[in-house]
């Protein structure tokens, strides 16, 4: 695998490959391969260490936050739609008000408020 740019401790900020555009029955895009098979395989360590150091953080994230996580789902599936403060009540641990239900048992649909111009 290629990374056409490297941030880690070993590599820096840096570009590796070369782009180069080639055009035959549509666009290709092929890349040049400017640096030593052992960057290759440090430039392969690097990404795995980035995406399985992004992997457990956020299955950590989301074990920390399963009840908020529950909570938020629910509410979604009663109401569909929440806006920024209705997550933020859900987020502060607060009861959301009861949705008022339609003639058909659905939730109303949000309306957005219309603007007067003069």
């Amino acid at each position: 695998m290629v990374c056409e740019w490297g941030m880690s401790e070993k590599l820096g900020p840096l570009t590796y490959g070369q782009k180069e555009e080639e055009i035959f029955l549509g666009r290709q895009i092929m890349r040049q391969k400017n640096y030593s098979n052992d960057t290759a395989i440090l430039i392969d360590e690097e990404i795995k260490k980035i995406v399985e150091g992004g992997m457990t953080r956020a299955e950590r994230i989301l074990k920390e936050n399963r009840d908020l996580l529950h909570r938020l789902s629910q509410a979604l599936l009663e109401r569909e739609i929440l806006d920024a403060n209705e997550i933020d009540t859900i987020v502060r641990g607060e009861e959301l008000p009861p949705v008022e239900k339609r003639g058909n048992g659905h939730a109303p649909a949000a309306i957005e408020p219309t603007s007067t111009r003069s």
